[in-house]
């Protein structure tokens, strides 16, 4: 099984170089940029190679000046190119402001934690995300429409072709007006649902669907402790204090939880 790794977005904040680095501590393999052509990557130890994308800004969907829905486009795109010029079978997206100082690679195809269900399956094998910003749908600390189909987009792994499909489902995002506020995690999400598996969904009102929120998440993602199992860190300022256990937040020992219900595992 050949690994990829790919960095996606900009480094606006200065932390690329601590990303890459904390991922190097552990990993000798393919490591890629994914960024937008005004970045300089001169300056950068420890890439194997950058690739430099037209940044889409306010980009062609954009007629709602929205900033999740732009930001959601920018990431899709960033991680879509990486992975595309990347050579791993199977591959980790990271945010460019996300240290990673441990490999998660054993969790892909776990056996104790892969089995699904046809009928609400989207990939091939789950794909592997970390619990900050993935929220539990039995919260009742968010919203009721914000508890609905949001997985966290700290990091992402999984196979190249489901991460290519994850990924390039930024074509079916809701571009427009954005009364409810959705979030960037709700809309790539809701536009995967919508582009493989239900092309009726009402993006804008995803709390109409909540009795398959967690059929969706259980056959469809592995849920991992960013900063307990993954060792993942958001440097962002914003995320240096959060906690990991927020409860909104969608813990590991509740997605196994639930997985053993769900597949009645003794």
């Amino acid at each position: 099984m050949k690994t990829s790794i790919v960095i996606r977005g900009g480094d606006s904040a200065g932390h690329l170089q601590a990303v890459i680095d904390s991922i190097r501590s552990w990993y000798d393999g393919e490591l890629l940029l994914s960024s937008w052509f005004h970045h300089d990557v001169t300056k950068l130890n420890g890439l194997s190679f950058a690739i430099l994308n037209r940044d889409p800004g306010p980009g062609p969907l954009f007629d709602a000046p929205d900033k999740h829905i732009q930001n959601g486009y920018r990431q899709l795109i960033a991680g879509y190119e990486g992975i595309r010029h990347s050579s791993g079978d199977v591959i980790l997206v990271v945010r460019s402001d996300t240290t990673m100082t441990q490999s998660p690679f054993h969790f892909f195809d776990d056996p104790n934690f892969s089995e699904s269900t046809e009928s609400f399956k989207i990939f091939s094998k789950k794909l592997v995300i970390g619990n900050m910003m993935s929220i539990n749908p039995d919260t009742n600390h968010e919203a009721f429409y914000e508890r609905c189909f949001r997985v966290g987009d700290w990091f992402h792994m999984g196979s190249r072709e489901d991460m290519l499909k994850y990924f390039g489902s930024y074509d079916f995002m809701h571009n427009g007006r954005n009364p409810k506020h959705i979030g960037v995690e709700q809309n790539w999400l809701g536009a995967a649902i919508k582009k493989y598996y239900k092309p009726d969904l009402d993006l804008l009102n995803l709390d109409r669907y909540h009795e398959f929120a967690w059929d969706i998440i259980l056959n469809n993602f592995r849920v991992i402790d960013n900063y307990s199992t993954a060792k993942s860190f958001c440097l962002k300022q914003q995320w240096i204090n959060q906690p990991a256990n927020h409860s909104a937040y969608l813990m590991q020992d509740a997605y196994e939880q639930k997985y053993n219900l769900k597949f009645s595992v003794a």
